[in-house]
């Protein structure tokens, strides 16, 4: 049995189908399991056998389990890189490659299957569009399962009749969710930079929430987006540096983009606490614009 751990998002999934897919076509027992790096800390991997799609290679090393492959299109420090390679496990790394076009070279390079994924994931790195891609990002935050995504691509059956159906009542539901957001923006002042609360359901994305923030105040400076599952992205118009936030929560990111986990969302005063901790930020001098 081989086990594939695969991220939730496009480049994940698609790594896991084609792994997925080379095994079917050589009878080879692989299963996958779906995770967030918060989750992937906490596994406990041992007596398997074990390949890890798109995950950054500090929590490889931590892991206690038989890992045969791992990649990253992060950039990775080259002495945990040699670490890895001295547990005879093929590393996959390159900065402007996805992790499924790194796979489906070694695997599967001339399934035209395999291609049609690679072209969904590289979109996601080189901010291309492809509908698929946009598509799977939309079912994902509508609460479509993902393991049955890498089925059906395994399988080579891409985009199901069913799936475009969930894919057009999510859209309904993401207008709603949309709608209700610009009437409850909730913007305060920091000196002189306004800053705009939302908190959003699955259905919305972080990137197109902060997104629609800003296009809906012109005068906040900086989205603040809290997901339901802990994630809090912050999305600057170019004049804060949103990452030097992110980074004093542990975050990371770019410099008009971050993100980080910071709070349990199941509390109310969720925006508050978070307020009360970037007003501090701010009269001390964080973040400085760049």
């Amino acid at each position: 049995m081989l086990t594939v751990y695969a991220a939730r998002h496009v480049c994940g999934l698609a790594s896991a189908a084609v792994i997925e897919r080379w095994g079917l076509l050589r009878k080879q027992d692989v299963r996958t399991e779906v995770f967030t790096f918060q989750q992937m800390e906490k596994l406990d991997c041992k007596n398997r056998r074990v390949m890890l799609c798109d995950v950054p290679f500090s929590i490889v090393q931590s892991l206690n389990a038989d890992v045969v492959y791992c990649s990253s299109h992060q950039k990775e420090d080259s002495n945990l890189i040699e670490k890895l390679r001295l547990r005879n496990i093929i590393v996959d790394i390159k900065p402007d490659y996805s992790c499924t076009s790194l796979l489906a070279a070694r695997l599967l390079s001339s399934d035209g299957v395999a291609k049609l994924l690679v072209s969904a994931s590289d979109s996601t790195l080189n901010d291309v569009h492809n509908e698929l891609a946009e598509k799977v990002e939309d079912v994902l935050h509508a609460g479509f399962d993902p393991h049955e995504l890498v089925s059906l691509w395994c399988r080579g059956v891409l985009w199901p009749a069913h799936l475009e159906k969930f894919w057009m009542d999510s859209q309904v539901r993401k207008k709603h969710a949309l709608e209700f957001l610009r009437t409850n923006i909730d913007v305060r002042k920091f000196i002189s930079t306004h800053v705009g609360f939302v908190k959003i359901p699955a259905v919305l994305s972080s990137c197109e929430a902060a997104k629609e923030v800003l296009a809906a105040h012109s005068a906040v400076n900086v989205a603040v987006v809290i997901a339901y599952d802990g994630h809090v992205t912050f999305r600057s118009r170019n004049d804060v540096d949103v990452l030097q936030i992110a980074k004093q929560f542990g975050g990371g990111g770019q410099t008009y983009a971050a993100g980080a986990k910071i709070f349990d969302m199941s509390t109310a005063d969720v925006i508050d606490r978070l307020y009360e901790k970037l007003r501090l930020m701010f009269l001390s001098g964080f973040p400085k614009s760049p």
